[in-house]
Parts: C-alpha cells; structure tokens; sequence
C-alpha cells in the first residue's frame, strides 16, 4: 500500500547504509528487498512524539520493537522515508508506543 503513496520525488535515507531518490528507485531495490525479508513486521507507533512505523522480528517471543521508520509527508504523499533498520542502536534511546 505504500507504494501508492509515494510522492514523485520521494526521497529515502536507510541510515548508516544508502539513499535513494524517486519512486522508481524505491519500488524496484528498497520495496523489493523488503518483500523479500522475512524477519519484519510492521504497525503503527509513535517515536519520540512523531508517527512513525515500527518493526518487529516475528520470531521474537518478546515482540519487542526492534527498529523504526519515519514517514514525512507531502499532502497525502510520502515525500521523505528514514529507515533505521541498519541503524538500530537509536531505538534503545527512543520513546517508542505501538498504536
């Protein structure tokens, strides 16, 4: 569903690991490697203040949060995705409630 909901000149910042610019980009390598993954699942949160979708390893029996991505939007268009995946230290210091 979110590829629906990029903007045209969405940008991507996987911190600690690329960027990407554009819809293309992001449909063909970001969207597709993450189909691929097994070890996410995503809903809805808020950290530090901020909506933001938060990750979660299923195979985890605890369920705890294990990274974050940020959402900023451009009216109903996803213009600017920050994804903390390969970062995932900043979690242990973020505020982070599952909706």
């Amino acid at each position: 569903a979110i590829r629906d909901l990029l903007a045209e000149e969405v940008w991507l910042d996987m911190v600690a690991r690329t960027r990407m610019k554009g819809p293309a980009e992001l449909r063909q390598r970001y969207m597709e490697n993450y189909g691929a993954a097994h070890d996410w699942s995503l809903a809805v949160g808020v950290v530090d203040g901020r909506p933001a979708l938060v990750a979660r390893d299923p195979a985890d029996p605890d369920g705890a949060v294990a990274y974050f991505i940020e959402l900023e939007w451009a009216g109903d268009r996803a213009a600017r995705i920050r994804d903390w995946r390969y970062a995932r230290y900043v979690t242990d210091g973020a505020k982070v409630q599952v909706l």
